[in-house]
């Protein structure tokens, strides 16, 4: 039972929940623009910059809203920087606001390398062989 409830304590603790950012780009909520930004899979190491401000640094992002937007044109810099992808995430949206409307764009996230999959079995068979095993 040790065990088992240390697993789970250490899973909680090395584990980050994926996280829905809200950005709000003026404080007058009269202002109905919105953007959502959504990765096909939760992106780590993500930052995003609107219109060259950064906005988010260094997180585990798994959608993102900007509101309170006015009509025009904006520039979104999505980039994540995970060792486990294939190739680097660097995307730039052109996002359009118009009469308060709202934008969807999805961001295609690159799959993982090969070398990712191979450690977390590795990982897993670990923890399996752990748990297996009686501690003294």
């Amino acid at each position: 039972m040790k065990k088992f409830l240390l697993l789970i304590a250490v899973s909680i603790v090395l584990s980050s929940c994926s996280m829905r950012y809200y950005y709000k780009q003026s404080m007058d909520n009269s202002i109905g623009g919105k953007a959502v930004i959504i990765p096909t899979s939760p992106t780590k190491r993500t930052y995003v910059m609107l219109n060259d401000s950064l906005i988010l640094t260094k997180v585990y992002l798994k959608s993102l809203t900007l509101e309170n937007l006015p009509d025009g044109e904006y520039k979104v810099n999505f980039q994540s920087y995970n060792p486990a992808y294939t190739q680097k995430l660097n995307e730039t949206l052109l996002i359009r606001i118009e009469n308060g409307g709202t934008s969807t764009s999805l961001i295609a996230v690159p799959p993982k390398s090969k070398a990712s999959w191979i450690a977390k079995g590795v990982i897993t068979s670990a923890a399996i062989v752990f748990l297996l095993n009686p501690l003294y």
